[in-house]
């Protein structure tokens, strides 16, 4: 009974199979067919049942070609506006620059156009270091022995204002002593009359004076040097007079601050 059983099961499996077979075959059959008599129904079938997913892959692609075009621009802008900054900038230095150029053309112009006494031979000369990066009360100027300058040779500013006197030279630079060093000493004339005293630095363009009381001098008179062409010397800032004391002190001031000097002259012919 059980062998009748395997027997009739085995059969089925086989006619099974077989319809199986037939069917796959007969669809083959069909599509070689319809593919034989109407070529473009297949292809439209296959295009229609494959359309959404090329759609899906072309949307996709669309997406990454728009999204990888779109950091290319934005990297260009920004490189653009670096170069768009750094121009502006660049352009504004040189802008700065032209006014400093035109500020010192204006200077020198004032400078030059002062009259200078033609038995004054000068060397003009620009100011490397000031008290505040040289030594205390003292200048380094550009030009030395090679234009002409020699040791003691008086220096002037704006044409007519003595500060000091070549103290070391070399051959394309120059040490100039400010006459307001502390314990140089000047000849010099005070007020209108041009009273005779001497002048002793203190430092930081300032001088010191002891007079005669009772000597006609005020605050704010012209102290000239009388030996060189009457050019002026300093200030009087400010005087002092003790009862108890025949002296009184005057104290004189340069009328620049050495600090802001940017060109000198140097006579040459003294």
């Amino acid at each position: 009974m059980m062998s009748n059983y395997l027997l009739h099961h085995k059969e089925k499996g086989k006619h099974l199979f077989t319809k199986a077979f037939v069917g796959v075959l007969l669809v083959a059959l069909i599509l070689a067919l319809v593919q034989i008599v109407f070529p473009k129904s297949l292809s439209g079938v296959s295009n229609f049942v494959s359309a959404p997913f090329w759609k899906s892959k072309n949307f996709a692609v669309s997406k990454i070609v728009n999204s990888a075009g779109l950091l290319r621009s934005k990297k260009a802008l920004i490189e653009a506006n670096n170069d768009l900054k750094a121009q502006i900038e660049s352009n504004d230095l040189v802008l700065l620059s032209l006014d400093l150029f035109k500020e010192e053309n204006i200077r020198l112009k004032e400078l030059f156009d002062r009259q200078i006494p033609d038995t004054e031979d000068s060397v003009l000369g620009v100011v490397l270091a000031r008290p505040s990066a040289s030594m205390y009360d003292t200048l380094i100027i550009d030009v030395g022995s090679g234009s002409g300058v020699r040791k003691d040779n008086y220096v002037y500013i704006a044409g007519d204002i003595f500060i000091g006197k070549i103290d070391e030279i070399y051959k394309k630079t120059s040490l100039v002593r400010l006459f307001s060093s502390p314990g140089e000493v000047t000849q010099v004339g005070v007020g209108l009359e041009s009273i005779s005293a001497n002048a002793e630095g203190i430092g930081g363009g300032n001088f010191i004076v002891k007079l005669p009381r009772g000597i006609g001098i005020e605050e704010g008179d012209i102290v000239t040097m009388p030996d060189v062409s009457l050019k002026v010397f300093a200030v009087v800032e400010e005087i002092d007079v003790d009862p108890s004391d025949p002296f009184l002190t005057a104290l004189f001031k340069n009328p620049v601050n050495i600090n802001d000097i940017k060109w000198v002259q140097v006579i040459t012919n003294r």
